[in-house]
């Protein structure tokens, strides 16, 4: 992967961010809202209630989906299609591929993480495309997690570098009295999803190596010589003239 990509993506997500800002604003404020129910019922009814529990559970459900129509909103963004609010909610048919790939991508990163911590960096990275390629692809949990180490192959760390890059810059965005996460959180996230097109692009784009060379121009045939005509093999035998008989 190409150091210029980096800064590609980011600038895109820049751009991106700019021109649809209060779009961005908006989806934040609704995942934000929605986060914020299982607060307030607590304050009312505890909790430990019954209410609490269910609340708690239909918001999971809810959160997961919007996370779906997010990451649905940002590929329409990277592939430069049109993105609308109902895009939120809309894609409940990915949910439990999403579910259980968010299940098995927890799981995978907390044994790595236990294990001396690198193999979690690593198979953190490899793996972190699933949700891309369950919503993009219409891909099942362990088949998204196959395409997702396909492309990150061999470019482990510099994809690491370049999460941290976006995570470094949400934290000055938290830094700025938290105000600047309106900006740097659309930002990274279409970066982050940029990033994901273009590995996408650069896997699936056949190598040098496999292209055959293009077909030489048939040679126009060359014009034939015209024929002598054919004399027969044995020539006609002229009649032998007699001799003169001179007169004496």
């Amino acid at each position: 992967m190409k150091t210029f990509l980096n800064k590609e993506a980011l600038r895109f997500g820049w751009n991106t961010m700019k021109k649809n800002f209060w779009f961005f604003v908006g989806i934040l404020f609704i995942y934000w809202i929605i986060s914020f129910i299982p607060s307030v019922v607590n304050v009312f009814v505890g909790g430990g209630s019954i209410i609490f529990t269910i609340v708690n559970i239909v918001v999971q459900i809810v959160l997961i989906l919007v996370a779906i129509g997010i990451t649905r909103i940002l590929l329409n963004f990277a592939f430069g299609y049109p993105s609308k609010y109902s895009d939120l909610f809309k894609h409940y048919r990915h949910l439990i591929n999403y579910f259980v790939a968010s299940i098995l991508y927890s799981l995978v990163v907390f044994v790595g993480l236990v294990l001396l911590i690198v193999p979690g960096i690593i198979w953190a990275t490899r793996f972190q495309y699933f949700g891309q390629f369950v919503v993009d692809k219409k891909l099942g949990s362990i088949e998204a997690f196959k395409r997702s180490a396909a492309i990150t192959k061999g470019h482990v760390w510099k994809l690491f570098v370049f999460n941290l890059s976006l995570l470094g810059i949400n934290i000055v965005g938290t830094l700025a009295l938290g105000i600047g996460l309106f900006a740097t959180i659309p930002t990274t996230m279409v970066a982050f999803t940029s990033m994901y097109k273009k590995r996408l692009e650069q896997f699936e784009a056949p190598s040098s190596t496999d292209q055959k060379p293009p077909a030489q121009p048939e040679q126009p045939a060359a014009p034939e010589s015209p024929k002598t005509p054919e004399h027969s093999a044995v020539p006609m035998d002229r009649p032998e003239m007699a001799p003169e008989v001179q007169s004496q």
